[in-house]
């Protein structure tokens, strides 16, 4: 039993690294960052607003 426990103990799993960075860089160009959408400027923009309702609590049946 004590040589198959020396057997086991010299041999480990190991993960494989998160990143693997080439050795040449790459030439690739840079991209160009995206400009956000802007709204119509124009005066016929519509513009919505949200108005919640009342709440009216629910009303027992007349018998």
């Amino acid at each position: 039993m004590g040589k198959a426990m020396r057997k086991l103990s010299s041999w480990m799993e190991v993960a494989p690294p998160l990143l693997i960075f080439p050795s040449k860089p790459s030439n690739s160009p840079a991209l160009d960052t995206i400009p956000e959408e802007q709204p119509p400027s124009h005066p016929h923009h519509l513009t919505y607003t949200y108005t919640p309702l009342p709440y009216i609590p629910p009303q027992s049946p007349i018998f």
